[in-house]
Parts: structure tokens; C-alpha cells; sequence
């Protein structure tokens, strides 16, 4: 031997030198495997993180960009709340409303505002048109606004042509203007159907979403100032009607007879008092009952009202069974033909009470002013007395004179 040794391995230590290499190798993949996994359990996490502050930022840029157009909304909610909180009639209100819209949507071509009528239905009530000429015939509305009307939600076409589910043969407004497209939205106080705001526009797509939105936000604060208005003139008209025959009271007549006599003095103009009072009208109550008596005062008061309620002419329930009638633009002969048109037509008239007919008949004095006196009381005076004499001289009667 040189010195070299040799060493024997037997085939069963290198099976198992093989295992334990083997196994060393299998160690190392399942440990670098497992390392590999977290890393792309850590990879896929950082990306999801990383798109999820991505889209936050995202929103955050959206949310700063539309600021200028939430403050320019914002800016147009808080103009018209104060422009109709500071508006009293109904009339200016619903004008107003309309006006402004047409302004906010620069793309409409007419606006309508329809209210509820006494009877539920729709009436037109205000309006703006981009051609002043345009004749708004749906006076109650049509297939869209009750459409609205019955779902009480508003409605937003982007494109009539093609919008199924209404049939454009069966809408009159289709008919008589273009319309391609429109919003809609409904004016609620509290739980009651006040009215519909309406804006359509002549090109297709002209409005979106948040258009019918903001539309919507209006109508809250327009259906708010409205009723708010209705409960005043309603208050107002408490306050100088009387309750049953609808005519002025007396103490307003009285105001408008002071500063028309106001007026007069300064622009010299003659106006006429006519003082009416029902012949035996005691007589009337005792046989036929007051119910008779109060379905004459209020035949005798829309009598009065058809016959000399026009061109600003004032009539009031003057107290009892008396009525005054201010004549502002009338001539003396034109003021003697409307009482003599009034007498006649009581005269005339009847009321059905018990399947029997009462009518009775009016006495009736006139006065000028200035002729007749320069302060109301001399003018009142002056009819009174007339129509005093009326009623000495036979009744059924109309005396200008004494």
C-alpha cells in the first residue's frame, strides 16, 4: 500500500446518505416556499392597500374639484331662500321661481310651475318661455305631470323620441312645441301635493341626475314658501271678506273709500257711491226664517259683484242687509244705469226655499264725490239718506237726488 486508504461504503449507507440529502433538499424548498409565499402574501397586500389609497385620493381630487360647484349650488339654494323668504304674495313668489330656473338651466327652453286647484287637479300658474310668443295650452297639465302627480317622484327624460314609457301621440304639449327632453319634480308640504315644477329644453340629454336633483331641492324650499303664502292671502282674505257673501267688510271699504277720496283731490277725478239696503228685509227673516234671509244676502251680494265689481270698482257687505258699491270710472249716467241694472235684476230674482219661490226687492241711493261732500262721512251721509228716500217714495227704487 502507498499510503492511500480507501474506505468502504456500503450500498445501504448510501441509500441513506442519499435520504438525508434528499431530505435536506426538501427542507430548503419547503422553507424557501413558504418565504415565497409570505413575500407574495405581502406583495398582494401592498398592492391592495396601495389601490385602495389610490382610489382614496382619487375621490378626495373628485370631491376637491366639485367643491366650486357644491359652493355654486349651495350659493343658488341660499339666494332663493332669501329672495322668497321675503315675499309675501303667492303671485310674486311662483314669478320668481320660474324666472330663476330658466336662469339655472341655461339649456332650458320653457319652465312651468303648476299648482293644485281647489278641486285637486293641476292649474298653470306661472311660466317662462325662451319665445315670449308661445302659447302654454296644457292649462291643467298633461301625461308627464300626472305622471308625477301619481307617483310623487320626479322625473327626468334624457330623451323623449325614445323614452318608452309614454306614448308621445297622447301628449298634447308634444304636440304644440319641441320638447326633447325635460325634468320634473313634485311640491310637497308635508304629505299633500302642492304643485309640479317643470323645465324642458328643445335638444336631447340637455339634463342629468343631478340636475333633477337640485330641480328637486327647489321645489322643497319653493313648496314651503308657497303654502306660506296661500296661509297669509287666506288670513288676509279672513280679515277683509266677510265669511258669507265674500264681499269686503267694512272697514276696509272704508281705507280704500279714504285714499281714493286721497287720490281724487289730487287728480281731480269724480268717483260715485252706491248704497244698497233690501226692502223689509226684517219682514222676510220673521215669515221665511234666517236661512232665507242669508240665501238672498248672497244672491243680492254675486248680484252687486257681476254688475259693478269690474275696471277696480269695490262692493262690501256695509253691515246687516246694506251693501256699498264704489264706482271709480264711471260716468254719472253709467252709474245710474248700473243701479238701475242691479234693481231690476233683484227685482227679478228668486231663491227656492221649500219648494217656494222668495225674491224681494232693493232700495238704492247714490252719491258723488266731490259733489256730495269732501270727507267720507259726508259721502256715506249723502247715499244713506238717498236711499232713505228711496224707500219713502214706494221702494224698489233708485234715487240720485234730495
Amino acid at each position: 500500500m502507498s499510503g492511500v486508504e480507501y474506505f468502504f461504503i456500503s450500498p445501504a449507507g448510501i441509500i441513506f446518505t442519499y435520504i438525508l440529502a434528499g431530505a435536506a433538499v426538501l427542507l430548503i424548498y419547503i422553507k424557501y416556499t413558504r418565504a415565497t409565499r409570505y413575500l407574495y402574501l405581502e406583495i398582494e397586500q401592498f398592492i391592495e392597500e396601495r389601490n385602495i389609497y389610490t382610489q382614496r385620493i382619487k375621490e378626495r381630487q373628485v370631491y376637491l374639484e366639485n367643491i366650486p360647484v357644491r359652493m355654486q349650488k349651495l350659493n343658488i339654494f341660499r339666494k332663493i331662500i332669501e329672495e322668497i323668504s321675503g315675499k309675501e304674495d303667492y303671485s310674486e313668489i311662483c314669478s320668481y321661481i320660474v324666472d330663476e330656473l330658466k336662469k339655472i338651466f341655461s339649456r332650458s327652453s320653457t319652465v312651468l310651475l303648476y299648482l293644485t286647484g281647489k278641486e285637486g287637479g293641476l292649474v298653470l300658474t306661472g311660466s317662462a318661455k325662451k319665445y315670449p310668443g308661445l302659447v302654454i295650452k296644457e292649462k291643467q297639465g298633461d301625461e308627464f305631470d300626472f305622471w308625477v302627480c301619481r307617483y310623487g317622484q320626479g322625473l327626468l327624460i334624457e330623451d323623449i323620441e325614445n323614452d318608452f314609457r309614454f306614448d308621445k301621440d297622447k301628449i298634447a304639449s308634444l304636440k304644440s312645441r319641441r320638447i326633447d327632453s325635460l325634468i320634473e319634480a313634485p311640491l310637497f308640504t308635508g304629505q299633500r301635493l302642492q304643485g309640479i315644477l317643470r323645465v324642458e329644453a328643445e335638444d336631447r340629454n340637455s339634463f342629468t341626475m343631478e340636475d333633477l336633483r337640485v330641480l328637486s331641492v327647489i321645489a322643497d324650499i319653493s313648496a314651503v314658501s308657497i303654502d306660506k303664502a296661500l296661509i297669509l292671502k287666506k288670513m288676509y282674505k279672513m280679515a277683509v271678506h266677510d265669511a258669507m257673501t265674500g264681499l269686503y267688510l267694512r272697514n276696509f271699504f272704508i281705507d280704500r273709500l279714504n285714499e281714493e277720496i286721497k287720490r281724487s283731490l289730487v287728480n281731480g277725478h269724480k268717483f260715485y257711491l252706491l248704497m244698497l239696503d233690501i226692502d223689509d228685509f226684517k219682514k222676510i227673516n220673521d215669515t221665511w226664517g234666517h236661512i232665507t234671509g242669508d240665501l238672498l244676502l248672497k244672491k243680492i251680494a254675486g248680484i252687486l259683484k257681476d254688475s259693478a265689481g269690474d275696471s277696480g270698482n269695490l262692493v262690501s257687505r256695509f253691515g246687516g242687509e246694506e251693501f256699498l258699491a264704489l264706482l271709480l270710472e264711471e260716468s254719472r249716467e253709467k252709474t245710474v244705469e248700473i243701479a238701475e241694472k242691479i234693481r231690476k235684476t233683484v227685482e227679478k230674482s228668486v231663491v227656492k226655499v221649500r219648494r217656494r219661490k222668495i225674491s224681494c226687492t232693493v232700495s238704492i241711493g247714490l252719491a258723488c264725490f266731490p259733489d256730495d261732500g269732501k270727507f267720507y262721512e259726508d259721502v256715506v251721509r249723502t247715499a244713506d239718506r238717498r236711499m232713505y228716500k228711496a224707500k219713502k217714495e214706494g221702494k224698489n227704487k233708485v234715487c240720485f237726488t234730495g
